[in-house]
């Protein structure tokens, strides 16, 4: 089932819901401020949300209630989940915003070329300028995806649930990366955030559990909570000066980090979580939930090490060591994991190196091999 939503909800959670031409019901919320606009939306009461066996959703331009007729101006909740959910879904000319679409078996998007505000490239949905990517279908069949150079911003949700996408290359261009952009994109192993970079979404990289490294370029500001929970291979973290905000969770439940270099030379107070285990994980592992602050190694810029066990949470790390890491620990011919290594970008690579600087279980290492 399907339906359009506004900005005014009630107990139902839509106002009105007109039968589609397909021959299944959309519901419709009024925009408030105007009785003859209306959005797309979901009734979250309903047993059947978007899952009638369809191929296709095309949102109607105009819909008619009442003997009134409404002009279909926004999509805010569109969701379904499970066997039969639409695997194409059209966009009107009328629609002039786009909040929340998640439809689980989504291949591709088309929007109509008559539209002032949005288009449609490969089936992934952009603004009109190409200059915000908003929505990439989780089904969608990429597994390699290049971001367009126009893009400046990815948008809340942009890759949520495309868990087939495993390296995705951003443009240096890019800004913004919003909230759940790449929740739940459990295969992506490669992934370089762009040095425009300046906030972090919420959520952004929620269960993102190939990456193995991260490091977090020089004009990033913020990093916002529960960022890169969950991410179960991240081994190795990298902190610019330029941060400011690093929300509480940011780095939480990630059992396999080892090692955090930080280059904030006035360090911010964090939340306890920022860095701690889930319960269940640390259960599994048979760890209490602070083993990281108590094993891992906290690298920080020289002379500011008592300013770190000054400054709530980052106290609480019993390894705090000063100066950058980024100096050889190990020259290694063999005996590489060739499963788990890394650039210092965090890119995922293969295990043919001869030679460079690598990074593998969390240690930065210098290879040279025949």
């Amino acid at each position: 089932m399907f339906s359009v939503l506004c900005s005014i909800q009630n107990a139902k959670g839509y106002d009105f819901s007109v039968t589609n031409s397909d021959g299944y019901p959309i519901w419709y919320n009024i925009v408030e401020g105007d009785h003859y606009m209306c959005a797309v939306t979901t009734d979250m009461n309903a047993t059947v949300q978007y899952t009638r066996y369809i191929d296709s959703l095309r949102i109607p331009e105009y819909v008619t209630y009442d003997s009134k007729t409404y002009t279909v101006v926004k999509i805010d909740t569109l969701i379904g989940m499970g066997e039969g959910c639409p695997k194409y879904l059209e966009i009107p000319y009328t629609v002039k915003s786009v909040n929340y679409i998640y439809l689980s078996s989504l291949e591709s998007i088309k929007v109509s070329p008559s539209n002032a505000y949005f288009m449609s490239k490969n089936g992934i949905l952009y603004n009109k300028k190409q200059t915000e990517l908003i929505k990439c279908p989780p089904v969608c069949g990429i597994s390699r995806f290049v971001i367009p150079s126009t893009v400046k911003s990815i948008s809340n949700y942009a890759f949520a649930h495309c868990s087939g996408m495993r390296r995705v290359k951003i443009p240096d261009e890019v800004t913004y990366i919003g909230k759940e952009a790449f929740y739940q994109c459990s295969y992506l192993d490669s992934l370089v955030l762009p040095t425009a970079l300046t906030t972090i979404g919420t959520k952004a990289f929620w269960d993102c559990n190939e990456l193995g490294a991260i490091k977090i370029p020089e004009n990033v500001v913020s990093i916002s909570s529960r960022a890169f929970v969950g991410c179960d291979f991240l081994n190795t973290v990298e902190i610019s000066n330029s941060v400011q905000e690093i929300g509480d969770s940011a780095f939480f439940d990630c059992p396999s980090l080892k090692t955090i270099i930080s280059h904030i030379e006035s360090p911010m107070e964090i939340g306890k979580r920022t860095f701690q285990l889930r319960q269940s994980t640390a259960s599994n592992k048979g760890v209490t939930v602070n083993c990281i602050y108590n094993t891992d190694t906290l690298y920080v810029p020289k002379g500011t090490s008592d300013l770190y066990k000054a400054t709530e949470y980052w106290s609480l790390f019993k390894k705090i060591v000063e100066g950058d890491p980024t100096a050889v620990k190990e020259i290694k011919a063999n005996k590489i994991n060739d499963n788990n290594i890394y650039d210092l970008s965090g890119r995922k690579i293969l295990g043919d190196e001869k030679r460079g600087i690598i990074v593998t279980g969390g240690k930065k290492i210098l290879l040279d091999r025949e």
